[in-house]
């Protein structure tokens, strides 16, 4: 028992660094927040793409209740939308993959990250092409634990 707490706080610490590195990333690239993305449900599809246009939005956590959401809406509102994922085969070749996230991440890149490492985070967030306006993280663990 104490094994098993021990290991669920280790891996709390661990997604607590992820979301700190990432908001490291965002204060050293002068990256915009959140707030860039207006969840506005009243706004028409024109104006929603507007909000957007020629922006990146990269999502952390996108395969999660919240995060498969906020990858379709900073699509539908114009954004080039970076969903980063721990495992991509199995979001977008696997069958089960396909019909829990196909329709959230239509016209969504999706991108194979290790969130909790820092060094792949970094040469992520470099290498996209025109910089990165904004960095939502959607990380959450009920448990503390990768699933």
């Amino acid at each position: 028992n104490n094994k098993r707490s021990s290991s669920g706080s280790s891996r709390q610490m661990n997604m607590n660094a992820a979301v700190c590195c990432l908001l490291i990333l965002a204060c050293c690239c002068n990256i915009a927040t959140v707030s860039a993305l207006s969840m506005s449900m009243g706004m028409s599809t024109k104006a929603a793409a507007a909000v957007g246009y020629g922006k990146t939005c990269v999502i952390a956590g996108a395969t999660g209740y919240i995060g498969k959401a906020v990858v379709q809406e900073s699509v539908r509102q114009g954004y080039r939308t970076i969903a980063l994922v721990r495992d991509k085969a199995r979001v977008m070749e696997e069958d089960e993959g396909k019909r829990l996230y196909g329709s959230y991440f239509q016209g969504a890149e999706v991108v194979q990250c290790d969130v909790e490492n820092q060094d792949e985070l970094v040469q992520l967030m470099s290498s996209i092409e025109g910089g990165v306006d904004n960095i939502i993280s959607c990380l959450a663990s009920a448990s503390g634990l990768k699933q």
